[in-house]
């Protein structure tokens, strides 16, 4: 245990540029939905728009880990989200704090300590977008924590029913297609996934190890594929507590001496 704690502190100095594409990503992944507009158009299916609704306050502690271009190998993380905003801390061995993520909907702060930079803005910058490793933007890929859809619901479409209560949406565009696969009697989205024209898988998420936690079914397990499944993000949650965090300042300080980069 102790060589492999060693050899990861000699690897994050060469792989800071990963740890920095993953911090990004994560940040996509946890930001949250917007509420679609209603006024004469439909409204989503009911099952789409109650993904998600019971959680008001999260806590999570577990393990991220990446296959692909670069390897990371159960880094653990925290995550504190009460109602629209979280505060997420990537961490090292021995208690060293890797990172630090501030996020709400319309503004982002990440800390690189390792690396000793800033980087902030609006987590819908197109230069934002430009850098992220998944073909999708920032708002696209805000279902991770609290397991909702990205974008306007009312877009997908119930494609078939199985006999386990598990329902499958489809959108259909030019631009490719998308399936959701949603658990109506546990209220849990168990699987989104999208494809581009050609048939080409570019996202897919699946939620598994799902477990009661104070009333509400929370995924413990979610796999992220991308890049045709080339590239691979597993989280894996060990402890989380629903609805029973107290008001509290999420915002932690930033050193000045750090540099920073700025996406509006």
């Amino acid at each position: 245990m102790i060589a492999h704690d060693v050899g990861y502190l000699q690897a994050m100095p060469m792989q800071h540029t990963m740890l920095t594409t993953l911090l990004t990503l994560i940040l996509s992944t946890v930001c949250f939905s917007q509420t679609p507009t209603v006024g004469h158009k439909r409204l989503p299916d009911s099952a789409l728009a109650r993904l998600g609704a019971d959680v008001h306050s999260l806590s999570i502690e577990g393990t991220v880990s990446t296959t692909g271009n670069q390897t990371f190998t159960g880094l653990p993380f925290d995550v504190v989200v009460v109602e629209d905003t979280m505060r997420m801390t990537m961490n090292g061995p021995f208690g060293v704090t890797a990172a630090r993520i501030y996020a709400e909907p319309d503004s982002f702060v990440i800390v690189n300590y390792l690396m000793r930079e800033v980087i902030d803005g609006s987590p819908n910058a197109p230069s934002l977008a430009k850098e992220m490793p998944i073909p999708l933007t920032v708002t696209d890929l805000q279902m991770l924590l609290r397991g909702k859809l990205p974008g306007n619901l009312a877009r997908f479409n119930r494609s078939d029913k199985r006999n386990d209560d598990v329902v499958l949406f489809v959108v259909n565009s030019v631009d490719g297609i998308e399936y959701a696969l949603v658990d109506t009697s546990k209220r849990v989205l168990r699987q989104y996934q999208r494809k581009n024209a050609k048939g080409i898988l570019e996202l897919n998420i699946t939620f598994g190890d799902v477990r009661n936690v104070n009333g509400v079914e929370i995924p413990h397990a979610v796999d992220i594929a991308f890049d045709d499944r080339k590239q691979n993000i597993a989280f894996r949650f060990t402890k989380v507590i629903v609805n029973e965090l107290e008001s509290t300042s999420l915002i932690f300080q930033i050193p000045p001496t750090f540099t920073r980069r700025t996406f509006r």
